[in-house]
C-alpha cells in the first residue's frame, strides 16, 4: 500500500451500517480521514428485503463518511454478519506423485488442495444453499511435516491445506 492510498471499510450490521475512511501517511501507517454511520433500513436480521432502501442507508453513511474526510471512497471492503453467513475449518488432501520420488509443489498444486477442501465443505448436509465466498488458507502440511504457510517450491509426496471457509446463504 502507497502512502496517500485509501482504503475504505463498511460494515453492514442489522442495525447500523459504519463506514471508515483511511489514508497511509508517511508513518506507514493508516490515518482515519472520516467516519459515517446510518441507520440499516431494507434490512432484517443481516437480510436485505427492500434493496433500495438497504442502498439509500449505504449510500447515506458513506456520503457522510467522504464529506468529513473530504476524500472519495475507494478500495472498499465489506464486512457483513447475519444468520445467513457461515464459516467452518476444513482439511484439503491431495497426493503430489504416485511414484517413489518427491513432486515439487508449484502455485496449481496449492490450488487444488485449496479446491479439495471447498469441494469437502460443500458436500456437507447442510450446505446445499450455500455459496463459498472466502477461502481462506490457514497453513499446509506436507507429508508430516504442518505448520507450512507458503508451500510453492517446496517437496513432497502429499499435500493438505488446513482452511477457513466462508459461506453465504445463495439466496
Amino acid at each position: 500500500m502507497k502512502i496517500g492510498q485509501v482504503i475504505t471499510a463498511i460494515d453492514i450490521g442489522t442495525t447500523k451500517i459504519c463506514v471508515i475512511i483511511a489514508q497511509k501517511n508517511e508513518e506507514n501507517k493508516l490515518e482515519v480521514k472520516g467516519i459515517g454511520t446510518s441507520k440499516s433500513d431494507g434490512m432484517i436480521n443481516g437480510i436485505v428485503v427492500d434493496i433500495m432502501k438497504a442502498s439509500k442507508s449505504m449510500s447515506d453513511a458513506i456520503n457522510e463518511a467522504e464529506e468529513m474526510a473530504t476524500l472519495k471512497a475507494k478500495n472498499i471492503y465489506v464486512g457483513i454478519a447475519g444468520e445467513h453467513i457461515k464459516s467452518q475449518n476444513t482439511i484439503g488432501r491431495i497426493s503430489l506423485t504416485s511414484g517413489t520420488h518427491p513432486c515439487d509443489i508449484d502455485q496449481q498444486h496449492v490450488e487444488n488442495v485449496i479446491s479439495n477442501s471447498k469441494n469437502n465443505v460443500k458436500i456437507q448436509q447442510g450446505n446445499e444453499r450455500l455459496e463459498i465466498i472466502h477461502a481462506i488458507p490457514q497453513y499446509f502440511k506436507i507429508d508430516d511435516q504442518d505448520g507450512i504457510m507458503n508451500p510453492v517450491n517446496m517437496s513432497g509426496f502429499n499435500l493438505s491445506a488446513h482452511v477457513h471457509i466462508v459461506m453465504a446463504d445463495i439466496n
